[in-house]
């Protein structure tokens, strides 16, 4: 008789059930139909047992010899959690509300055929061979299409009339939508490189040290990047910025992995103050007049002061400022020179090498009349 199978074949389709293996995967393992592995799972429900087997060995795999223990379960090929166990409070929520949740794998759509079936249907009978000149002439004929024709057609498994049977069944069982609109945004799984960032359409992103080499959620929408970590807990949140640009928040950085560059001028020209006066006027001006380029002379002028007795450094510096004189070179030269400060010359109004004005003014006086004829 076709579709008729032996004991041991149908014992271990129980036992794969058991295992929770779906219909569709133990008949692709056993080479049979699905429709037969299905009649033999509802005649075990309503009888408990197939016929002609024994109660008290149900779903035991054959050993190849009669009466031989059964094998032990077999334990899964893989520890891994379920893709689906970040959505998991989501998922019973929706549960809860009525709605139904079956898991398929991703990039499978013959695994959900009733939700792919709509798409292509829409592909072959509306938008095939079809080309329109604008987005609004694309909506108002998808608009009159369902009108007219989606709406009116017999449903192939209700046997019904689609826009008859939404109104009278469907439409009363509905909920209303909720007032806040639908969050949409891109989400992809990321690992946390060596520098603490993570890559989002080219971009980084920190998020706490002790992430670094894990795998982390990440959701993206266009103006924010929010971070989760695997139990779906907000860690980071960042404003999403152009390619090739990096988000680091302190917070997401130890205290030691923080060079004395990225801390900024104001911090350097603090740690300078500690030195003394002079040191602090010549990092001044010296910021004042290089601007940015001055923040890695600063870090030569630190570094200095651990080589180097800090009056020699104040000496130095105070040297340097007199010439105005504001680059690193020059305060490594008077170090090692101790050159003494420029000399201040007072303005002098008299002297006896200075004419005094009144002679200069006699003498233009005299020119001018020379040139006036007589």
């Amino acid at each position: 008789m076709a579709n008729q199978l032996k004991m041991a074949t149908i014992d271990t389709i129980l036992t794969l059930h058991r295992r929770r293996w779906s219909i569709r995967r133990i008949a692709l393992a056993l080479g049979v139909h699905r429709d037969t592995v299905s009649r033999h799972l509802r005649q075990a429900n309503q009888a408990g047992a197939p016929a002609g087997s024994d109660p008290g060995k149900l779903g035991q795999a054959p050993t190849g010899s009669a009466g031989g223990p059964a094998p032990a379960e077999a334990a899964p090929a893989s520890q891994q959690p379920s893709l689906c166990e970040p959505w998991r409070a989501v998922v019973l929520v929706m549960l809860e509300s009525g709605l139904s949740a079956q898991r398929t794998r991703p990039a499978m759509p013959r695994h959900k055929g009733k939700v792919e079936s709509g798409v292509g249907y829409v592909k072959d009978n509306a938008l095939k061979g079809r080309v329109f000149p604008s987005l609004e002439a694309k909506n108002q004929h998808l608009l009159a299409w369902e009108a007219t024709v989606a709406d009116t057609r017999i449903h192939g498994t209700t046997r019904q009339q689609v826009g008859k049977h939404f109104a009278q069944v469907e439409h009363p069982a509905l909920q209303p939508l909720p007032r806040e609109r639908f969050p949409g945004f891109h989400e992809a799984v990321r690992t946390v490189h060596r520098d603490g960032h993570v890559e989002v359409s080219r971009a980084y992103y920190s998020v706490p040290p002790e992430y670094l080499g894990r795998r982390v959620w990440v959701r993206w929408d266009g103006r924010l990047v929010r971070v989760f970590n695997e139990r779906m807990e907000q860690i980071a949140v960042h404003p999403q910025h152009e390619r090739g640009r990096f988000s680091t928040q302190a917070k997401h950085i130890a205290a030691e992995k923080i060079s004395n560059c990225e801390r900024g001028a104001a911090w350097l020209l603090g740690q300078v103050r500690r030195l003394g006066q002079q040191s602090t006027r010549w990092a001044e001006a010296l910021i004042e007049t290089r601007g940015v380029e001055g923040v890695r002379v600063l870090q030569g002028l630190l570094a200095l002061s651990k080589r180097h007795p800090v009056d020699a450094i104040e000496q130095a510096c105070g040297v340097a400022a007199s010439y105005g004189s504001y680059r690193l070179r020059t305060i490594r030269t008077l170090i090692a020179r101790h050159a003494p400060a420029q000399e201040q010359f007072p303005f002098m109004t008299e002297h006896p090498l200075i004419r005094p004005l009144t002679e200069y003014t006699r003498f233009v006086h005299t020119a001018f009349q020379k040139e006036v004829p007589g």
